[in-house]
């Protein structure tokens, strides 16, 4: 019983670990985008329709954004929502400056979210640790 249990919470941590460490990383991505690279104020010219589970619609922003280099260009946002985005409405868009189609939209969202979740995820690893292991070691 003893080898079970332990197998079972090494192999929990391994995967919550793992799960963690996609989420730091991708945060760290997020993060370095939001520190490095250009933004401009873009325009939601539109949105997309995509139906969940559930078959109701959620909408994400069309954005329209003029870059350092003159030219404009359009990203699609990939935060869906219940509610139409409005036309019209500025959005901050980050890009790199020599590949301006590589940009973000909701970057601080995103960060606020990763950052939490990350925060969530090591408090469960730790409370499940701190609660199953004495009783599996005694």
């Amino acid at each position: 019983m003893f080898i079970t249990e332990v197998c079972i919470l090494l192999v929990l941590n391994f995967l919550g670990i793992r799960c963690v460490w996609a989420l730091v990383e991708d945060f760290l991505y997020a993060f370095d985008f939001y520190l490095n690279k250009e933004r401009q104020e873009g325009i939601v010219t539109g949105f997309k329709t995509k139906q969940d589970l559930d078959q109701n619609d959620g909408y994400a922003a069309i954005i329209k954004y003029t870059a350092t280099d003159g030219k404009e260009y359009v990203i699609e946002s990939d935060n869906y929502s219940f509610e139409k985005p409005p036309i019209g409405k500025v959005e901050p868009v980050y890009y790199e400056k020599d590949d301006p189609t590589n940009a973000m939209v909701n970057l601080e969202r995103r960060i606020g979210i990763r950052f939490f979740v990350i925060i969530l995820m090591l408090a469960m690893l730790i409370g499940v640790d701190w609660i199953f292991v004495p009783d599996v070691i005694n």
